[in-house]
């Protein structure tokens, strides 16, 4: 045809112009709906329009973990560019339809932040976590919309997958990616920006509940001396520093193993 295709729209290079409306165009009304990354390109890249974005060593590794949660015919893969989340057939099941939503938003990009160790490089500095998994809070801009960030280390979630979901590879990774986006729709719709790197905190107590609906845990009797001491789960006694987003509140004590478990005090 003698145009350029650069995933999300034609390129007519003879006179320089995008020959189909770009997927954002509702979003900047003040700019022509044929422009390319906001007439930015040197600053902002656009693979497709609509992102979720996998970086760092181990992206490869959540991504295996997030199509494990998937359906038959329904999956997810990484873009030309090597991060940018795609998703391909039919979105049968409520995860599907979760993940699809995600990648399709206008409005919201989640940049998963995948390493093999549990010492992620923040804004703040180095932050070990010994969750797997770090609430990187959201970035809030009248015109581009919004950034939210999550840290994983696909080992350990895998590794917390094995030993408290009854294999259900995937499923801790999946609640990180939901609790992004539920982080980045909390500052969306409230026209702000939310600070991560804390679970004590209104948007992170929101976004893991709304990502707990996404990926489910079990119920479990629980019982907690204090900070320092123990939790006993399912008759199996662990350390409460080995527990992933273990968060404390008056009324209930809630655990989340790649899901949700609601406990009784």
């Amino acid at each position: 045809t003698g145009y350029s295709y650069f995933g999300a729209r034609y390129y007519h290079s003879d006179l320089s112009i995008w020959l189909s409306v770009d997927p954002l165009s509702d979003k900047y009304p003040n700019l022509t709906p044929y422009a390319y990354c906001a007439n930015n390109p040197v600053i902002l890249v656009d693979p497709d329009g609509r992102t979720i974005i996998l970086t760092g060593s181990d992206s490869r590794a959540a991504l295996e973990q997030l199509n494990a949660q998937t359906s038959f015919l329904f999956g997810l893969k990484l873009g030309a560019d090597g991060k940018t989340l795609k998703a391909t057939g039919i979105a049968l099941t409520k995860k599907d339809r979760a993940l699809k939503k995600m990648i399709k938003d206008k409005a919201i990009t989640v940049e998963l932040i995948c390493q093999s160790d549990n010492e992620f490089e923040t804004e703040h500095g180095i932050i070990n976590s010994q969750a797997g998994g770090i609430y990187g809070g959201s970035k809030f801009d009248e015109e581009f919309g919004v950034w939210a960030k999550q840290y994983v280390s696909p080992s350990m979630l895998a590794d917390f997958d094995a030993r408290f979901q009854d294999d259900s590879f995937g499923e801790t990774m999946l609640h990180e990616v939901a609790e992004a986006y539920a982080g980045g729709e909390l500052a969306l719709s409230n026209y702000c920006s939310y600070e991560g790197f804390g679970q004590y905190n209104s948007s992170y107590n929101y976004a893991h509940s709304e990502a707990n609906k996404i990926a489910l845990g079990t119920s479990c009797e629980i019982i907690v001396r204090d900070f320092g001491g123990y939790e006993l789960i399912e008759n199996r006694k662990i350390g409460p520093y080995t527990v992933p987003h273990l968060i404390f509140n008056p009324d209930k004590i809630t655990i989340r193993h790649g899901g949700y478990k609601r406990c009784n005090q």
